[in-house]
């Protein structure tokens, strides 16, 4: 962000969310879908369809990808594509500021229940899958510190492992975007209502034949686990009651 934009938002997620509802064109595309909407409605399909990729029709996508050029824009994103790809640099998705959209989600699952009277709600359908969006929450750093970042990251996730129990990761690549999908799979109870959460991850300009894989691999279940954990943890805090 620093380097596209010359300037580093305290709150990213507020920043893109922001971006699109002040956008005229997005405005618009979702009135023609939802219709008249009061500011609280219109809050909360933006949150959605940030994160629930169904709910987008063409012009939607249209929409969001305008704003997302203007968000990532310059020759520096296009070069650290490049040097990604190249084995150069590598990256991981900043814990703190996604972990808050997971946060925000576990708060409407548990919001949903409580006006419905019910005790279980989930949403397996939780995504976080385009690119100009995950751009802005990205940590670019030299390939050669992928060690120590991964240690410092196991333990992290070891020490939330021991208080939260263990968060299962499947993966998956898929070849055409050159992506590794990352789903997480996890639950929390505050003694109240039962969630249950299955956020997927999108890592993007991943070399299928790269020979740094493995480790690359074990940073991406590392990163999203810590990003779930720190959810969870913001969770118990906000909810649970000593």
């Amino acid at each position: 962000m620093l380097l596209t934009q010359g300037d580093e938002p305290k709150d990213l997620v507020e920043y893109y969310l922001s971006a699109l509802k002040s956008n005229e064109k997005f405005k618009e595309t979702i009135k023609q879908r939802f219709g008249e909407l009061s500011n609280e409605e219109f809050e909360k399909w933006t949150f959605m369809i940030t994160t629930i990729s169904f709910l987008r029709d063409d012009n939607i996508k249209k929409a969001m990808k305008e704003v997302e050029k203007l968000l990532n824009k310059g020759k520096v994103v296009k070069d650290f594509d490049k040097l990604i790809k190249e084995d150069r640099l590598f990256y991981f998705y900043d814990p703190e500021g996604l972990s808050d959209m997971v946060f925000m989600e576990l708060e409407r699952l548990r919001k949903y229940c409580k006006e419905n009277q019910k005790t279980f709600c989930e949403n397996v359908i939780f995504r976080f899958d385009r690119k100009g969006f995950l751009r802005l929450f990205t940590n670019v750093f030299p390939i050669e510190d992928i060690g120590d970042i991964i240690k410092e990251l196991r333990q992290r996730v070891s020490k939330n492992e021991r208080i939260f129990g263990d968060i299962y990761v499947s993966i998956s690549y898929n070849p055409k975007n050159k992506a590794i999908i990352a789903n997480a799979h996890f639950s929390v109870f505050d003694g109240e209502v039962y969630l249950r959460l299955e956020p997927q991850f999108n890592y993007y300009n991943f070399r299928d034949n790269s020979k740094l894989k493995e480790k690359k691999l074990e940073l991406i279940k590392l990163n999203v686990k810590d990003i779930c954990y720190r959810a969870m943890e913001k969770y118990f805090e906000t909810y649970v009651k000593d």
